[in-house]
């Protein structure tokens, strides 16, 4: 074996121990880098920057928010389509009603005349077309009961409501007759009056008040569901006592 030849191969077994060697303080340095990596980055607090994580709350507040309004107006919406049905379905009904039934419809009907005529009562009235007060002949109420020189002046209103008649004679003496709903208010002046009692009108309570040679008589009716005012200047007592007599047993017989 030539000397060369030895030298080269004593010449790699140098080069690869050499190589050898770098190579496992390489490794060992490289892992203990990547070791002190790891426990650095373990150690470490991970957080979001303050300005970004109260951003982020507020965006997911917001959106559970506008979710929660997203299903309240659906709910809503729903609610409200049962409403219009029921609605609907009722108005029917009430109509159906209206047309076909007559104490439904008359009721309605008088409340309507009362309030656009402008009644003293606002209100529905009980009087329906069976009312006995359609007895008497209120186109011109006090005929039979007066002189004859008593002419009629007005007749207005609604039997079956609220009317008012006047009848005047050759001397100017005025008679007036008014009428009016149980339930409304009426204010008789008693100031100063001659006299003021209580007397009965066909088993009803009445009050007669005489106040500057006028007689008024007022009385209440629940028969007919009305209150009767009665006015005169030129008749006496008994003869106003008469006529109401005469006009119960017309509006009760």
């Amino acid at each position: 074996m030539d000397k060369e030849k030895i030298d080269l191969e004593v010449y790699d077994k140098c080069v690869d121990a050499s190589v050898a060697l770098f190579m496992q303080y390489y490794c060992a340095a490289v892992s203990e880098d990547i070791h002190k990596e790891i426990l650095e980055m373990q150690a470490e607090e991970k957080v979001f920057p303050e300005t970004l994580d109260t951003r982020c709350r507020a965006t997911i507040k917001k959106q559970n928010a506008l979710s929660k309004r997203r299903k309240c107006v659906k709910s809503v919406v729903k609610g409200l389509r049962y409403v219009a049905v029921f609605a609907v379905v009722l108005l029917a009904l009430s109509s159906v009603l209206f047309v076909s039934v007559e104490a439904i419809r008359v009721p309605i009907i008088n409340f309507y005349i009362k309030t656009t005529d402008k009644y003293l009562e606002i209100g529905t009235s009980s009087a329906t077309i069976d009312d006995p007060t359609v007895e008497l002949d209120w186109d011109d109420p006090l005929a039979g009961f007066l002189a004859e020189d008593y002419s009629l002046l007005i007749c207005d209103g609604d039997p079956l409501i609220q009317m008012i008649a006047a009848y005047e004679n050759s001397s100017g003496s005025v008679v007036k007759l008014s009428m009016v709903p149980l339930k409304s208010t009426s204010r008789i002046d008693t100031e100063g009056a001659q006299s003021v009692q209580n007397c009965i009108v066909a088993s009803c309570e009445a009050t007669m008040v005489v106040k500057d040679n006028v007689i008024l008589l007022a009385w209440d009716c629940e028969i007919t569901g009305k209150r009767y005012i009665l006015k005169a200047d030129a008749l006496n007592e008994q003869e106003i006592l008469d006529i109401a007599e005469g006009i119960m047993r017309q509006v009760t017989s």
